[in-house]
């Protein structure tokens, strides 16, 4: 499996699938995140070009395929999220996300995620929904490009 970088191939809406090739999308996805995700947070099933409405995130620092996940409640309270994405290149931006969610997909309890946990959920959500980091991106505020530009020279 490799990771997509195209925003043509990423800028579309997933459908779900029928159940059989839904697992097998979580199967493979798991196993690839759990081989490969050392130092990612989650990937969407469009960002590698599996089928089906299916997402891998980390959850108390271990991987969980969620599938047809859907956001069913949502906090009041939002916060700036600093993000990057394995589909966008060398890039950080900062999302307005809610703090708090309460997820539910096919075949397990709901998950109520708060503060990172919470962000990637959303953000892989949205790979899902053809939605990309940049195009939420929050601009023309002098305090989140100075949070950009700090963090990007920690790591430089």
């Amino acid at each position: 499996m490799k990771i997509t970088k195209s925003k043509k191939k990423l800028n579309h809406k997933v459908f779900p699938e029928t159940p059989a090739v839904s697992l097998q999308t979580a199967l493979k996805m798991y196993q690839f995140c759990k081989r490969n995700g050392q130092n990612w947070l989650g990937l969407a099933s469009n960002q590698v070009g599996l089928k089906g409405r299916v997402i891998c995130i980390k959850i108390n620092q271990k991987w969980k395929a969620l599938i047809n996940p859907r956001i069913v409640w949502s906090s009041e309270g939002k916060n700036l999220s600093l993000e990057s994405c394995l589909s966008v290149k060398d890039k950080q931006v900062a999302v307005v996300r809610n703090f708090g969610v309460r997820v539910l997909s096919d075949g397990l309890e709901p998950q109520t995620l708060y503060g990172q946990e919470s962000f990637c959920v959303q953000h892989e959500i949205d790979h899902l929904n053809g939605i990309l980091m940049t195009d939420r991106k929050v601009e023309g505020n002098l305090w989140v490009d100075e949070m950009i530009e700090r963090s990007q020279n920690e790591k430089g």
